[in-house]
């Protein structure tokens, strides 16, 4: 069910721009659809995958699904990570291709093994010194995250989290242990250094994104009939997690006037 309401307004070159103000929330009727393998039951499931189903927010799932040991939440508009800590059996969580900018609130997914934050926007490395809570986390994807082009980021984060033996692929070796710890207070105060900066570009980036981004269009395939400038501009909207969530309504927005029932 959404609870968006959208008002459409034609621009040029068949851009067409939907302004919502809120997003698909993950109810009950939503969760029994996605677990018709376990005959609609919610109470016991083990597995539940929610990837692509225009969500904003993480909400109700550790209510009802408790068992859950295995959660994909790709392919949304996540900005935050929330309300999973009652989910103390999930081993598996995957956020990939999302709009989530720091790690948090995992401390009571006691059992998490594997976390996949692929191609988010996480600047705030540091944050990753949480999951430091996280004892049998094994296996972490932070690829695609502006955080990933740091220097230093790899060993920074095998430093910061020994535990690991997996990161963005590739297995942690002992040498490479040792040499992370061994520089592990240079490399992060190096890390801290760039993380700043990036803050602030990211800051200015917001203020931008606050005045020009009423709604995001899809791009056609001329300029939009406003010149290459304005191509430019969504182009580098684009990129960060103001765009991925307009997009995501737009696209409800689309669906919605297909089918007014949804």
């Amino acid at each position: 069910m959404s609870r968006s309401k959208y008002t459409k307004k034609r621009m040029p070159q068949s851009f067409t721009v939907y302004r919502s103000v809120s997003h698909f929330e993950v109810t009950l009727d939503l969760l029994r659809r996605r677990c018709e393998h376990n005959e609609g039951l919610i109470h016991n499931l083990e597995e539940l995958s929610l990837h692509q189903d225009n969500l904003e927010e993480i909400e109700n799932i550790d209510r009802w699904c408790k068992d859950l040991k295995i959660l994909y939440l790709q392919g949304n508009s996540i900005q935050k990570i929330e309300n999973l800590s009652r989910l103390k059996d999930l081993e598996y969580l995957n956020l990939a291709l999302n709009g989530i900018e720091r790690i948090e609130n995992l401390q009571g997914c006691e059992s998490l093994r594997k976390l996949d934050l692929t191609a988010n926007f996480i600047g705030d490395l540091t944050s990753v010194e949480s999951l430091r809570e996280n004892p049998y986390l094994e296996e972490l994807y932070l690829t695609g995250n502006p955080c990933a082009e740091f220097d230093g980021y790899r060993s920074y984060v095998i430093a910061a989290l020994p535990h690991l033996r997996i990161l963005d692929g590739q297995e942690v070796t002992r040498t490479e242990q040792l040499e992370a710890l061994h520089f592990y207070l240079d490399t992060k105060a190096k890390i801290i250094r760039q993380q700043v900066a990036y803050k602030a570009k990211r800051d200015l980036e917001k203020e931008k994104n606050a005045a020009k981004l009423v709604a995001a269009p899809c791009h056609s395939d001329g300029d939009g009939g406003s010149g290459k400038g304005t191509h430019h501009e969504w182009e580098k909207l684009s990129w960060s997690p103001e765009y991925r969530r307009e997009m995501h309504r737009h696209r409800v927005g689309e669906a919605a006037q297909k089918d007014p029932s949804k």
